[in-house]
């Protein structure tokens, strides 16, 4: 299948591969960008990230979103690389940051052997994020305020983002605010950890399960998640239920899940922990991402691939 084909149709969602969707259906109200799981570490490390961002900026965006796993150690200079290259790329330009946590902005700094690495590159435990606080670590790095459940809006378009150990809330956010979502138009939720019951791997390494429940109220609803490092050739990495789940690939690197073909040894050294990595090759790097273009009554996402930087559509 080449990347100008039509993948799936359903409902008021559609997924593209590689090929700009508003040559389809006119010019979107508003569009995003969304890359996931980058795990910035060194600067070097910000540089595909970066390489993104230039990628949607250059699409037009409005909004680019990161559903969480930031930086790889949880380390405050990590995120300032990743502030850094924002600043590059979108200073001055109005381009929304929708950013979220995940698990190793928190704790990625106690990880086993990625904790060797760490300290090999000059970090240590005294720069992890929370030591100050992951709330005053944010607003003294991005200049935004931090909360478990944030709501941000795009050209008259909500983003709700669950934090990580703030996605926990969700109900009770939703019990609040949840009214003025209803209806027909689209809004936009992400959280780092996949939400149990719906893409691939969400029955294994996902949240608690409480979050579908609370969406499966908003059909109008379309979430991103990350964590899962799977690529996008998984079909399994779009779910249409009550509402729209994708699972955003890593930008750092792709994993398989268990009993599929070319998976390989794990991560780093020999943990047990870490999961097992796709083998190094010319046709699957990993590095991917979308482009989401809205319409009042429809979304298209088109999916791309960020390390190959796609050039046959412009």
């Amino acid at each position: 299948m080449n990347r100008r084909e039509f993948l799936v149709s359903a409902g008021a969602v559609t997924l593209l591969q590689g090929c700009r969707s508003f040559d389809l259906f006119g010019a979107p109200e508003m569009s995003f960008g969304v890359v996931s799981d980058p795990h910035v570490t060194t600067p070097k490390s910000a540089a595909l990230l970066e390489k993104s961002f230039r990628f949607f900026k250059r699409r037009g965006v409005d909004a680019v979103m990161v559903p969480g796993d930031i930086t790889d150690w949880g380390v405050r200079p990590s995120l300032v690389y990743v502030r850094d290259a924002w600043n590059r790329v979108f200073a001055g330009t109005g381009v929304t940051p929708l950013f979220c946590t995940g698990n190793h902005d928190f704790d990625g700094w106690c990880y086993g052997d990625m904790t060797m690495e760490m300290h090999a590159n000059g970090y240590s435990e005294a720069d992890r994020l929370v030591k100050r606080g992951m709330d005053v670590s944010w607003e003294d790095i991005f200049g935004v305020k931090f909360a478990g459940i944030r709501r941000r809006r795009v050209k008259g378009y909500d983003f709700i983002s669950g934090e990580w150990r703030g996605y926990e809330d969700l109900s009770g956010w939703m019990a609040q605010n949840g009214a003025s979502l209803k209806g027909g138009r689209p809004f936009f939720y992400f959280q780092h950890l996949p939400i149990k019951g719906t893409t691939s791997d969400s029955s294994g390494w996902a949240d608690n399960g409480l979050t579908k429940p609370v969406l499966a109220q908003f059909p109008n609803c379309v979430a991103f998640t990350g964590h899962q490092h799977h690529p996008f050739i998984d079909e399994r990495s779009a779910w249409q239920g009550e509402f729209t789940v994708f699972a955003v690939p890593s930008l750092s690197y792709a994993s398989l899940p268990s009993g599929f073909e070319n998976g390989e040894g794990p991560r780093n050294g020999k943990s047990k922990q870490a999961m097992r990595i796709v083998p190094a090759r010319r046709d699957l790097r990993g590095g991917q991402g979308f482009v989401v273009n809205v319409w009042p009554d429809r979304v298209a996402v088109e999916r791309w691939d960020m390390e190959e930087e796609e050039s046959d559509c412009p």
